[in-house]
């Protein structure tokens, strides 16, 4: 499989992975999925990104794509199981990119090394590739410094307008992180997920905490759980469940502040996989949602908008959610309730990828970004999105191209020249 090019330990890695693909789990992979993004630097193409992630037949659905811009190329193309194990190996044995005459080999500059595989029912490094626990091997290019990549827009007429590579990232492949330019090193990404079970979604209540299990090899019955759950105070519960059907419910006499799940498979012992969260993180990992108390909620429907609360129906105005981030972290801090319209009527909101939304909302128009935490709650059975901004300490925040704001009351307004300058002495900016 391998000549004399490749060092033994890169040999090592490329056979266990072979091996997991061809023997473990053969049965689960009905394809794969590659992606290859290049830009042209300094007039040569080079690699910033290869992933190979094996998929189940329901996920091999997607048609192969190709934009091609001046100094970036994006492709996602389909293959079988036996072509993508055939390409990793031709990579790191040839150090090449085999692509389209226009690009020629593109080299894969450096030696390739796997990096510190952990036990995949304790951590999470592989969230950011897949939505299943999965083994992750990453080939990354050794001594060799890292490139800046090509800035955009990217602007084609037979593709589509990307405002940056992260933008395109975000559309293509599902890459939220304001730090998306740390995906562009030159690595080759290869993503084995096991598809046996996993924890899909995860409610954490006042004095609760339920769940939903998805199954593929496996069933309910054959699964159980390990859960550790503090508040404040302490420990909560530290309880086992074997499953009986694809949920499971845990109460405990106080509001969990943070938690593990664990999911085993019973006849083994083998963990599957962890899923951890915390009220104080400032993004929330996808498929955790947070039921507030409803106390809070009818509070603030009392209340009303104030120097520190702030109704909006949606994130389809993100300029005015970000111009009440920064007015909140420039004033003593507040939460912006999303799902919520003028009238304090709750409409409810859709909250799927609304982490990544605002995250993007606040880098995009608030400068320096604000700092702010998301929860995802229920109130009457309709979604809630609160976005709780926290009051800045150090410096002074503003909206892009729009100036400061402060709150005043119920509304972001642009500081008077005195109530500026004493911002700026508070921040030490002067």
């Amino acid at each position: 499989m391998f000549d004399g090019k490749v060092s033994q330990a890169d040999a090592d890695q490329l056979r266990k992975l072979v091996s997991i693909v061809q023997e473990a789990r053969n049965h689960q992979y009905s394809g794969a999925s590659k992606v290859i993004i290049l830009g042209c630097i300094d007039g040569l193409w080079r690699n910033l990104l290869t992933t190979v992630e094996f998929l189940p037949t329901e996920s091999l659905s997607a048609e192969n794509i190709m934009h091609q811009y001046a100094d970036v190329m994006f492709q996602r193309q389909q293959m079988s199981v036996e072509d993508a194990v055939s390409l990793l190996v031709q990579i790191v044995s040839e150090g090449f990119l085999h692509f389209r005459e226009q690009f020629g080999n593109v080299p894969i500059e450096g030696r390739f090394v796997r990096g510190t595989p952990q036990p995949r029912g304790r951590t999470d490094a592989w969230r950011q590739w897949s939505r299943w626990p999965a083994d992750v091997f990453e080939f990354e290019p050794q001594g060799v410094s890292v490139v800046q990549p090509p800035s955009g827009p990217f602007v084609s007429l037979k593709s589509p307008y990307f405002r940056d590579l992260g933008d395109l990232l975000r559309e293509e492949l599902r890459i939220s992180s304001q730090n998306w330019a740390s995906y562009l090193r030159g690595a080759v990404v290869a993503v084995v997920p096991d598809f046996t079970a996993r924890i899909s979604e995860l409610v954490v209540g006042p004095s609760y905490l339920r769940g939903l299990v998805e199954c593929k090899q496996l069933r309910p019955s054959d699964l159980t759980i390990k859960v550790l759950l503090e508040s404040e105070s302490g420990p909560l519960a530290r309880e086992t469940q074997e499953l009986s059907d694809s949920s499971f419910h845990v109460e405990v006499a106080d509001t969990p502040t943070c938690g593990s799940i664990v999911l085993f498979v019973r006849s083994n012992n083998e963990p599957l996989e962890t899923r951890r969260f915390d009220r104080r993180w400032m993004q929330q990992p996808e498929g955790i949602t947070f039921e507030g108390s409803a106390l809070e909620i009818e509070q603030m429907l009392l209340i009303g908008e104030n120097e520190s609360v702030e109704f909006r129906s949606s994130l389809k105005h993100p300029q005015r959610i970000a111009r009440t981030a920064v007015a909140f972290a420039n004033t003593d801090g507040g939460t912006i309730v999303v799902g919520v319209d003028d009238e304090h009527h709750v409409i409810g909101c859709d909250t799927k990828g609304a982490d990544e939304s605002v995250t993007m909302i606040v880098r995009n128009f608030c400068d320096p970004p604000v700092r702010f935490k998301t929860e995802k709650l229920e109130y009457q059975t309709k979604p809630l999105l609160l976005i709780r901004v926290e009051r800045s300490k150090d410096v002074v925040h503003s909206l892009r191209e729009n100036g400061v704001f402060i709150r005043a009351s119920a509304s972001d307004r642009a500081p008077t020249t005195h109530e500026l300058r004493s911002l700026m002495r508070e921040r030490k900016q002067i």
